[in-house]
């Protein structure tokens, strides 16, 4: 299955339809400069739901799943047993002789090297206290969270080419997220947890305890990736981070070892989204709120209506894994880096007031991956 790499003339849904009439099952066709290649007949979204309302798990080969998804799955559950020291798992014990910390300025460098060169691209550090615990960890896991004194936050970048990749299929009226895109979900949480598993076996081997945290597992990554500066909570509910955007996934390791705490840093990504709202016109579902922050559970942020966000987006999604995540894509902070982006972000953190006057430039220069987007007018507020 190919994806498509070239812009479209139109950007119509007629033309998307049109486009995908023609092709047949076991066929491909050519429209626009896009090559359209077509797997199998696939049922409508409607068709595939259970007589109690739920989805059925896809198999492999099956439209919206990529086989690539069941290797990555599979790495992750070889991996589990390792997120702890024996005896309750079966990572490297805990060094009966702690290395002695003196400068935690410098050990909390070493910490972030070591996690650059296990495959990191952000990392962040924070300290561990009673609010913090309550806002960011399970309510069933927070006892056992008490028990370390640092969070170890890291963030890796997902692929952008299969991020924002589409798949046309007859049964879509739009293009729908590929399944290469949601293999790349599976990818980028597999290489986070091996290496959470390995700076956790590397932080027990200098006698201190540490527990790998994974993707998800007793904390919440969103506010630990805010508090360690790594990123702002956007209006989509996700960490975005002024590298990659919101192209990452977040991962952890809790431990006892002495470190210097990052702090929360004003990125002015919150401004921006204040004024953005791209994601509410692309969101299928309206489940992106249009007005202000409010107070969700004691944190000021943007509420989001998961239920149609999980409902609405996985039928506008194609029903592929992760749904539709149009939210995502078209976020202005994953534009590539590069000298004017740069320039870009540099701006958006020190000048809020030219915000508006990015965003015009940002819609009269789109990125080619946004013109397969479902877009409207913009709104103004």
């Amino acid at each position: 299955m190919t994806t498509t790499k070239n812009k479209p003339e139109s950007t119509s849904d007629e033309g998307v339809v049109m486009a995908t009439k023609v092709a047949a099952a076991g066929k491909s066709k050519t429209f626009n400069q896009i090559t359209i290649e077509i797997p199998g007949p696939v049922e409508p979204y409607e068709a595939q739901m259970n007589t109690d309302g739920m989805r059925p798990r896809r198999s492999p080969g099956d439209v919206g799943i990529n086989p690539m998804y069941y290797s990555f799955a599979t790495s992750r559950s070889l991996l589990h047993p390792l997120r702890d020291a024996p005896p309750e798992g079966r990572g490297v014990p805990v060094y009966p002789h702690k290395y002695p910390v003196t400068d935690e300025a410098e050990m909390s460098r070493n910490i972030k090297a070591n996690a650059r060169y296990f495959g990191a691209d952000l990392v962040g550090i924070v300290e561990l206290t009673p609010e913090k615990i309550q806002l960011g960890a399970y309510r069933k896991d927070q006892e056992a969270v008490a028990q370390f004194s640092h969070y170890i936050i890291v963030a890796k970048e997902m692929d952008a080419l299969h991020f924002r990749s589409r798949l046309v299929h007859p049964n879509f009226p739009r293009p729908v997220r590929s399944p290469s895109a949601s293999s790349d979900v599976h990818k980028s949480y597999s290489d986070v947890e091996k290496m959470c598993v390995h700076l956790a076996d590397y932080i027990r081997g200098l006698g201190y305890n540490a527990e790998s945290e994974g993707p998800s597992r007793r904390l919440l990554n969103g506010p630990f990736a805010n508090w360690a500066g790594l990123g702002e909570t956007g209006r989509n509910n996700v960490v975005i981070t002024p590298e990659f955007g919101p192209r990452v996934r977040l991962g952890g390791v809790l431990t006892n070892l002495p470190m210097v705490e990052d702090e929360p840093v004003n990125l002015g990504i919150q401004k921006f989204c204040e004024v953005c709202k791209t994601c509410i016109r692309v969101c299928p579902s309206g489940a992106l709120p249009k007005g202000p922050k409010e107070v969700v559970r004691g944190v000021l942020r943007w509420p989001l209506d998961r239920k149609r966000c999980s409902e609405i987006g996985w039928a506008f999604g194609g029903g592929v894994s992760y749904g539709c995540q149009q939210c995502l894509v078209v976020c202005p902070f994953n534009k590539p880096p590069g000298l004017m982006h740069d320039i870009v972000r540099w701006f958006i953190k020190n000048a809020p007031w030219m915000n508006r006057s990015i965003l015009k430039g940002d819609d009269f220069f789109p990125s080619a991956y946004e013109q397969f987007m479902d877009y409207q007018a913009r709104e103004e507020g």
